[in-house]
């Protein structure tokens, strides 16, 4: 992956049979386009900066899974059963990283999956971004578009 990466954040209306008025977020990563979400009353732009960090940054999700805002744990016939988090904050249930999942084969300590809710708030996601050693710069925004400059702190090393 390139360092530093253009983030575009668009926003248009769908046209499409059954869809038509919804709004659509695409994230562009130096002009590709990397995900998409439609709809609304969610943090459209959260959803796919999650998408964007889980599919390209999965490995170092992995190692933030004690940290998780939630936890599962996978029965072989596929029955999923929450797992209690041991340090709960007073507001919440959730570990220090809310949106963030870590899925467990029963009776495994490591995660075989993470995944990212980015509808829990854009700013969660900026979170576990830092978390994981990617920052920010805001260059602003039109009606239409927003844009930043994603730099990963551990390829400048």
């Amino acid at each position: 992956m390139r360092n530093p990466i253009l983030l575009v954040w668009k926003w248009t209306t769908s046209r499409g049979i059954n869809t038509a008025g919804w709004n659509i977020c695409t994230l562009y990563a130096d002009g590709e386009k990397v995900a998409s979400t439609c709809g609304g009353n969610y943090d459209m732009k959260g959803t796919v900066l999650g998408d964007f960090l889980q599919n390209t940054h999965h490995d170092r999700l992995l190692k933030l899974h004690r940290r998780a805002g939630s936890r599962f744990s996978i029965s072989p016939t596929g029955e999923y059963k929450r797992l209690k988090t041991k340090k709960a904050h007073r507001w919440s249930n959730h570990g220090e990283f809310y949106g963030l999942t870590a899925y467990y084969k029963r009776g495994e300590t490591k995660p075989f999956k993470m995944s990212l809710d980015g509808g829990t708030g854009t700013e969660s996601m900026w979170k576990i971004a830092r978390k994981i050693g990617l920052s920010r710069k805001y260059h602003g925004e039109t009606k239409s578009t927003t844009t930043y400059t994603l730099t990963d702190k551990k390829l400048l090393v």
